[in-house]
């Protein structure tokens, strides 16, 4: 297997712009691109990536980061796609004129563009699933 060529072709697929978006990247996302399971197995793609691009400071930890939003920033990568350039995007965007009624907190939205008003909120598995790291589903809808 060629791995600079898959890597190059990865990076087309998912609108990788800078090298710290592979951070980003989880085993999901390659699978379901049909990748091997070279890629997917425990350091590889670190491997794979270090061999591809020696020179940038990989940071071994990122990789294993629990909460990446791996498919909140496939989303902002395929909206940035589908939208003319010079349109602003925001991750994470904190609207101050937007607040829960309830306490008064603001609004967190996952992804934002000011220009056309349109924000998105990507349903991650903790909307419908029990999770680890966001507990059960019945206690996660009665926030």
């Amino acid at each position: 297997i060629d791995f600079r060529e898959l890597i190059i072709d990865l990076e087309s697929r998912l609108c990788i712009s800078d090298l710290t978006d592979w951070y980003r990247v989880s085993n999901v996302m390659l699978r379901a691109y049909g990748y091997p399971e070279t890629l997917t197995r425990p350091g590889n793609l670190l491997k794979i990536l270090k061999s591809t691009y020696p020179e940038f400071p990989w940071n071994s930890s990122m990789f294993s980061v629990f909460r990446k939003k791996s498919s909140q920033w496939w989303l902002l990568k395929t909206i940035s796609k589908l939208l003319p350039s010079g349109f602003q995007i925001f991750e994470d965007y904190v609207n101050p004129n937007l607040n829960f009624g309830s306490s008064g907190r603001p609004i967190q939205l996952d992804i934002f563009v000011p220009r056309l008003s349109l924000a998105l909120e990507f349903q991650g598995r903790h909307h419908y699933a029990n999770h680890r790291f966001f507990g059960q589903i019945r206690d996660y809808r009665n926030r």
